[in-house]
């Protein structure tokens, strides 16, 4: 009897000190049965992924659809001088801080620069492309 009396009392003085604390037990401050494991990360475990990683500079790669005649200039030096490419071919550039394209087809071209589709233009139309890398974003201007 005094163990139920004992135990009673230390109920009592627990609902009292969270009463005049101001909570109320609910999902967050509830405790779980001693030797009862947790199912759930406690929120301060919880890592949120990392960050993919960054791209410095400019990445471009053209999917040819159709046959298109293609040249490309990255920092100032031919990568690439005038020359067919036929449709299914896949050609990666690179450049630190401009890459220019002159496409003689730009509808047959699929153009991704650092992983975003960019438009090209029509089936048939020749376009001059500059890609520039400015303040870690690139800019592309039709020229």
């Amino acid at each position: 009897m005094d163990c139920f009396v004992a135990s009673l009392l230390a109920l009592l003085s627990m609902a009292f000190a969270r009463l005049e604390s101001g909570s109320e037990p609910g999902p967050e401050t509830a405790s779980p049965a001693p030797g009862v494991a947790s199912a759930s990360p406690s929120p301060s475990s919880i890592e949120p992924p990392p960050p993919p990683p960054r791209i410095e500079g400019i990445r471009a790669v053209l999917q040819l659809r159709d046959r298109c005649w293609v040249v490309a200039v990255a920092d100032g030096a031919t990568v690439h001088a005038g020359s067919t490419l036929e449709a299914g071919a896949r050609v990666v550039f690179h450049a630190d801080r401009i890459l220019e394209l002159e496409l003689g087809s730009a509808g047959a071209v699929h153009l991704e620069v650092n992983g975003e589709r960019e438009r090209t233009g029509s089936l048939g139309e020749v376009v001059r492309l500059e890609l520039r890398w400015k303040d870690g974003e690139v800019v592309t201007t039709f020229v």
